[in-house]
């Protein structure tokens, strides 16, 4: 056996999670020898996590006619796949599952048992990510009107990063800082324009909007770190959000209060003592 894939999952993302519904397309290599002809396939497992709705996959009859492999190539079949479900309770791990092959013809019969793993993860498509330090919380949002929520969130490595669901980021990002963003980010229509921006500090003092497009459209510098996730809020009721975040300093820090064009709300900031 060569490998295996998950194929037409419950999600679409080609990993087999709990609750999901998957095919399982199986890989065959004919290593040496004569032509493997009359291949059909098992599968079976005890493990009470997954339960085996189609166990039975044969390389005759297929749409292309029967399937033979020759020696030294390797094949799979077009639509006959194993299907399996998963337990939306399951823990997730390795699956133990064996398949039994057999071939050949009457006169030159094979027979082979083969012990595999189905990885049954929590992990989509395109994840986990490699190489990003993240001390933030994520942003989860559909900022391009596209029915599909993105996903936000700073780095140490002195960004702001958005993805897709395929783990591909988005067009626009990252948004280079000048320093590490361990400030989550929030989002909201700052500015009324009928667009939601992204709003988000670093840790040299400055705290940013950003669109949602990459654009930036502010960035409000002061002294102190800005790790803390700001707050959208309409605080003296004028109808439009202001951005209500804190900065540390040796000394403590402050409150500030700011509108989306970087003016300072009357009364603020106020000072935070250590």
């Amino acid at each position: 056996m060569d490998g295996y894939s998950f194929l037409n999952d419950t999600d679409g993302d080609n990993r087999f999670n709990p609750g999901d519904t998957s095919r399982v397309k199986i890989v065959l290599a004919n290593e040496w020898g004569g032509d493997a002809v009359n291949v059909s396939l098992t599968l079976e497992s005890d493990d009470p996590r997954i339960t085996i709705l189609d166990n039975y996959i044969s390389f005759n009859d297929s749409p292309l006619g029967d399937i033979i492999i020759p020696a030294g190539e390797i094949s799979s079949t077009v639509f006959d796949w194993f299907l399996v479900t998963a337990d939306i309770d399951a823990v997730t791990g390795n699956i133990p599952c064996t398949v039994t092959m057999t071939a050949g013809t009457d006169e030159y019969p094979y027979q082979e048992t083969i012990d595999i793993s189905l990885e049954l993860t929590l992990s989509q498509f395109g994840f986990p990510l490699d190489g990003i330090v993240v001390k933030s919380s994520p942003l989860v949002v559909d900022l391009n009107n596209d029915d599909v929520k993105e996903i936000y969130f700073g780095s140490d490595n002195e960004a702001l990063h958005g993805y897709n669901s395929f783990g591909e980021e988005i067009d626009g990002f990252p948004f280079q800082s000048t320093d590490r963003v361990r400030s989550s980010p929030a989002v909201g229509d700052v500015d009324n324009d009928g667009e939601m921006e992204i709003v988000f500090g670093n840790s040299s003092g400055k705290l940013y909007i950003v669109s949602g497009d990459g654009t930036r459209e502010l960035a409000y510098t002061l002294l102190g770190f800005i790790e803390g996730a700001p707050a959208l809020v309409d605080v003296d009721g004028d109808q439009d959000l202001e951005i209500v975040f804190t900065t540390t300093t040796t000394s403590g820090g402050h409150v500030y209060v700011i509108h989306h064009n970087g003016m300072t709300m009357s009364g603020f900031p106020k000072e935070r003592l250590k």
